[in-house]
């Protein structure tokens, strides 16, 4: 029943575009609306279809994702168990929000399983430590740049998470940081070869797409700085403005189950923590 509901402005927008693109073959990237994956994405389902677009037929792609998100929680099975793994896919299944946007044409549930997909890599090498799991790694951080801008906002999250977790072990363990430059150095001289070429990949397959094929020379104005004016200043027109518990209260609402876990599991941590 994907076209239960009528189709929203945003929606109308996405698809649209990615009409013209399927039929005039024109994109431009334009931040307002975000990167060309979703664009790219729903003109190839056009074309599964043969130009059929329907309020069906836009959302295909979006409830595709919204199963894969669930799948994604099978490599975490060790980390969650049985029962936790059950738990994660029932609530994300049921969620309102992630239903909601399982059945909608924005890039919401297209960078939730770039999200997970990337959380699961990132935990894959720390396990297994295999150089492979970088060049995944870089491919699943271009998708997201493909997506929409607040890629680099998720990224800045695990490379903290890294940076918090390297003195938590100086602090517990009381390691010294000469030891621990030296881990540093150690594992970059290990995979350097394959630092270098995620470096490569990230440049080439950025600069590729950005430039329209290299052929925009100001795509690094028009495009990568473009996307922080942009946004940035969204952040001052304050478009959905409210005080600063404004979600809260949504949370509590939409998603009441994951925000009791949560708050529980934050505060059972803490308590092992500080003992």
């Amino acid at each position: 029943f994907l076209d239960i509901k009528p189709v929203h402005h945003d929606e109308s927008i996405h698809a649209f575009l990615a009409w013209e693109l399927y039929t005039e073959g024109k994109y431009v990237y334009n931040p307002t609306y975000h990167g060309p994956m979703i664009y790219f994405s729903t003109a190839f389902v056009y074309f599964l279809v043969d130009g059929v677009a329907d309020d069906a037929t836009i959302r295909v792609l979006p409830a595709v994702l919204g199963v894969v998100l669930v799948l994604l929680l099978l490599p975490l099975r060790r980390y969650l168990g049985k029962y936790g793994l059950l738990s994660a896919a029932f609530m994300l299944s049921f969620s309102p929000s992630f239903l909601y946007f399982s059945r909608f044409l924005r890039n919401d549930i297209y960078m939730a399983v770039i999200t997970m997909l990337f959380f699961v890599v990132f935990f894959q090498f720390k396990e297994k430590g295999k150089a492979r799991y970088l060049i995944i790694a870089t491919l699943v951080i271009l998708a997201g740049a493909y997506t929409k801008e607040n890629i680099y906002l998720i990224v800045f999250i695990f490379l903290s998470y890294l940076v918090i977790e390297r003195f938590y072990l100086v602090f517990r363990k009381r390691y010294s940081f000469k030891v621990e430059i030296g881990d540093l150095k150690a594992i970059f001289m290990e995979y350097w070869d394959v630092v270098l070429l995620c470096a490569a990949l990230a440049v080439v397959g950025y600069v590729f797409v950005f430039s329209n094929l290299f052929r925009n020379p100001d795509f690094l104005d028009s495009t990568f700085l473009a996307s922080f004016k942009y946004w940035g200043a969204q952040h001052e027109k304050a478009r959905l403005g409210g005080p600063f518990y404004f979600y809260i209260p949504l949370l509590l609402l939409y998603e009441p189950l994951i925000l009791l876990l949560g708050v529980l599991g934050g505060f059972y941590f803490f308590v092992r923590w500080s003992r």
